[in-house]
């Protein structure tokens, strides 16, 4: 039998103004708006239509999707959150399951070259062995992204790690403190909810980061100087009230070369693979098992 285990991300957001207003015309399209946002997501097959690395992507209520071989992309304009395949399988197959009956097609100006019609979508996109013997699914509506690993018979659960960057990073801190037997390990980049310029920027954060402090081993924070978003001495602060509400873990700090500020160490591999893969080794992911 398999066993699946499954996520929930909000990514949209309806404004309370215009909810409020809608109320004071009689509701009726707020009405219309909660329906809509209750249509299930349409992904649809990379045919040219976007950047190549893109296998499949998904437009909702104030978000789009980017479904990678290696992460998912969510764009909430101006933010962007990332959730990266930790580990796993570089050669996983991705495909459309359940196919909707209506297509998408991009008419962009005169140059019929750059055209797309028909474009096939689906209600769910599967990645097939993404860890051994464990598929990774995704579908959702118009505000949510829904994601379950399947677990496949005689195929070991307990190689799940969860990670992510910014939003995406402080989100899987947060999860895996509310569902701690679902993940292996939790990898924090540069994680943060609101920025340093908001008022409340400590509270927030540092209250999202306490969710997770039920998980009981260690999670790993790597963050970087120069960071225009959280700086060092606040990051600091929050991982301090992360382990002051019983959380476990390492926190590194790394100098970002010039012309790159903290915020975007993800893409520098040199600065954090050693402490990173010295993590997976404690966590039983050796290099030799990915």
């Amino acid at each position: 039998m398999k066993r699946r285990v499954a996520l929930s991300l909000a990514v949209g957001l309806l404004a309370v103004s215009s909810a409020s207003i809608d109320r004071a015309r009689g509701g009726s399209r707020a009405h219309t708006v909660a329906a809509h946002a209750r249509l299930p997501l349409s992904f649809e097959a990379n045919q040219g239509q976007t950047d190549p690395r893109v296998r499949f992507l998904a437009r909702g209520i104030g978000h789009t999707v980017f479904l990678t071989p290696q992460e998912v992309v969510v764009s909430t304009s101006p933010t962007v959150l990332r959730m990266s395949f930790v580990a796993a399988n570089p050669q996983a197959r991705v495909a459309g399951l359940e196919p909707l009956p209506g297509k998408a097609n991009y008419f962009i100006g005169r140059d019929r070259t750059r055209w797309h019609a028909h474009v096939p979508m689906f209600a769910q996109v599967r990645y097939h062995d993404v860890y051994p013997g464990i598929d990774l699914t995704f579908s959702g509506d118009q505000r949510h992204l829904d994601f379950a690993f399947v677990v496949n018979p005689g195929a070991d659960p307990n190689r799940i790690v969860i990670g992510g960057q910014s939003r995406g990073g402080i989100l899987s801190v947060a999860y895996a403190g509310q569902h701690p037997e679902q993940v292996k390990g939790v990898i924090n980049f540069v994680g943060g909810w609101l920025g340093y310029g908001c008022k409340t920027v400590s509270t927030v954060n540092q209250e999202i980061f306490k969710r997770g402090a039920h998980y009981p081993s260690d999670t790993i924070w790597l963050y970087g100087d120069w960071d225009f978003f959280y700086p060092l001495f606040h990051s600091r602060e929050n991982f301090t009230a992360f382990q002051a509400a019983g959380g476990k873990g390492v926190f590194h700090e790394f100098a970002p070369p010039p012309g790159l500020g903290g915020h975007g160490i993800v893409a520098r591999p040199d600065l954090w693979t050693s402490v990173l893969d010295d993590y997976l080794k404690r966590r039983g992911l050796a290099n030799d098992e990915r």
